[in-house]
């Protein structure tokens, strides 16, 4: 994990977007954090689509929190890639006897935050470790690695906060951080596109 350093606000201007610290590999920019292939930018625009992600998910499932997480006790729960924040303080909200925690590789998130909610800054591929075993009785994750199908074509992954080769060692550190009987929402997204209007007639993705 990193406090706020100067490496987090390495910000640059391209195309009227801006991006945290652009590498020159191949359509590779990164937030701040040489090794990780996030490849979108940080600016107002990604900031204002996380949030309405965000809104989406909650309407199509009419809730945050999943998974039977107890209100009236107190419980430690981890955001991992937590983005703007959004899921985190609106989870610190509705359990307010939860300590909510998010970790992200770019400081976008707001400063006033419900008091049982903080955030902090490091890369999920390789700041896990610096948590203690069986920690947390709730763990967050959501749209760190995705695929992306169309109905002519195969299937493509598409890293976003993690490579491939990262997904299993991951998934073993969330796991790794929970208290016995503890629970993991992950939630990955499997996009198929369509040309033009043909979005199927009733499906979710009509009514989003």
């Amino acid at each position: 994990m990193q406090s706020i350093t100067s490496s987090l606000f390495r910000f640059e201007e391209r195309e009227g977007r801006r991006y945290a610290f652009h590498c020159p590999y191949i359509n590779k920019r990164f937030h701040g954090l040489d090794d990780n292939p996030y490849p979108f930018p940080n600016d107002d625009e990604e900031l204002v689509r996380l949030d309405e992600l965000q809104f989406i998910i909650r309407a199509l499932y009419g809730r945050t929190v999943l998974v039977p997480l107890p209100r009236h006790r107190p419980t430690m729960v981890f955001d991992a890639g937590t983005g703007t924040g959004r899921w985190a303080i609106e989870t610190a909200l509705q359990f307010p006897k939860a300590y909510v925690i998010g970790m992200d590789i770019s400081p976008v998130q707001p400063t006033d935050v419900p008091e049982n909610c903080e955030f902090r800054y490091g890369d999920i591929t390789d700041c896990l470790d610096d948590f203690d075993d069986g920690y947390y009785d709730f763990v967050h994750s959501r749209y760190i690695f995705s695929l992306i199908s169309h109905r002519d074509s195969c299937v493509r992954f598409v890293m976003l906060g993690i490579k491939d080769a990262q997904w299993m060692p991951y998934i073993e550190s969330l796991y790794r951080m929970l208290k016995p009987g503890g629970w993991i929402q992950a939630g990955e997204m499997c996009q198929p596109t369509w040309e033009g209007n043909d979005v199927p007639a009733g499906s979710y993705y009509q009514r989003v």
